[in-house]
């Protein structure tokens, strides 16, 4: 199977809808169709993951006509460190839109005070302790000790929302801390937080409003977890059976 930064796939002709189209950005097939009808050049590859330009995001934005009530952000997950990684999150930060931001996204603004006087209040972040770690340079035994108090400290510092990932994940918004208590030990898998970061995005992106997506998010994501777990065993589940599990709770609320 051929990587997909060289299939060669045409843009529907029908798909004249913005508004649409970036809607359907989840499906890596359009996601390619837009890429390439709008020449968008990627920057560098890491693996299957791509970089593109900065002035990318300001052809998406532009074209969508996109506002905070239209749009939400999310970056980090699989991206890589360096300077090009830290242009991107500058860029995207500047946007002031609604943001979530996990793995190297954290890792790189860890790295460069600059970005992290970049952060603002419609930013959540969606650490793990190391993340955290680096974030507030503070050791890992330090922060599992007292997640609650670096919960909020983050909050308090840099005006963000945080979803503290733990096996009692920590959620803190401007007002409130919440800790939650669905989920098990099986999720303690790779690609687990980048499940939880979608669902935090899609959340933002149908509507539900910021800081109630942040506290949400992780209880979705938790009893998506419970509802694999009856289907697979702790010890084998992965990333995809959290998926799966999203589909079959949200059918059963139906």
């Amino acid at each position: 199977r051929k990587p997909l930064s060289r299939q060669r796939l045409q843009m529907p002709k029908d798909c004249t809808d913005w508004r649409k189209t970036v809607a359907e950005l989840g499906n890596p097939k359009n996601t390619i169709e837009v890429l390439q009808k709008y020449q968008f050049h990627f920057a560098k590859k890491f693996g299957q993951n791509f970089l593109i330009d900065t002035h990318v995001l300001d052809k998406i934005v532009r074209a969508a006509e996109i506002t905070p009530e239209d749009y939400v952000l999310e970056i980090g997950p699989g991206i890589g460190t360096g300077v090009i990684q830290k242009n991107m999150i500058e860029k995207v930060l500047e946007y002031n839109l609604p943001t979530v931001i996990d793995a190297d996204g954290i890792n790189n603004i860890s790295e460069d005070e600059r970005l992290k006087k970049k952060l603002h209040k419609n930013v959540v972040i969606t650490p793990h302790l190391g993340e955290m770690s680096r974030f507030l340079n503070i050791p890992v035994e330090e922060i599992a000790s007292n997640l609650i108090k670096y919960g909020r400290e983050v909050n308090y510092k840099y005006n963000i929302n945080c979803i503290l990932k733990d096996a009692r994940t920590v959620i803190t918004t401007e007002q409130e801390t919440f800790v939650n208590l669905s989920g098990n030990s099986g999720m303690a898998t790779a690609g687990s937080g980048d499940v939880l970061t979608g669902i935090v995005a899609a959340l933002i992106g149908i509507g539900v409003e910021f800081n109630n997506a942040t506290v949400l998010a992780p209880y979705i994501h938790g009893l998506a977890g419970d509802k694999a777990m009856e289907y697979v065993s702790k010890t084998s589940m992965m990333a995809t059976d959290i998926i799966e599990g999203i589909k079959i709770l949200f059918k059963g609320m139906r």
